[in-house]
């Protein structure tokens, strides 16, 4: 199954329903790591990185964006990849 299908049946909800969200972030600093997610400046403590994607997805330099997903308000984001 692809993993980013799962992620997305994980975030169907009705409207208003959920949390859930996916969004971008762009990497402010990568040692501590450092995320702009809106206007949110979030830590290294803030993140979860799945692990199919962890080795080509740690940011690696000052403004990488990263693709996220949060499903508690946007107080952890799942890193799910980069672009």
């Amino acid at each position: 199954m692809n993993p980013y299908t799962e992620i997305l049946q994980l975030t169907e909800t009705k409207q208003g329903e959920s949390d859930s969200v996916i969004t971008t972030g762009k990497v402010l600093s990568v040692s501590p790591l450092k995320v702009q997610v809106g206007e949110l400046d979030c830590d290294a403590e803030d993140f979860k990185f799945l692990a199919h994607v962890t080795v080509p997805v740690l940011p690696e330099e000052v403004g990488i964006q990263l693709f996220l997903v949060t499903l508690d308000g946007k107080q952890t984001f799942y890193v799910i990849g980069r672009f």
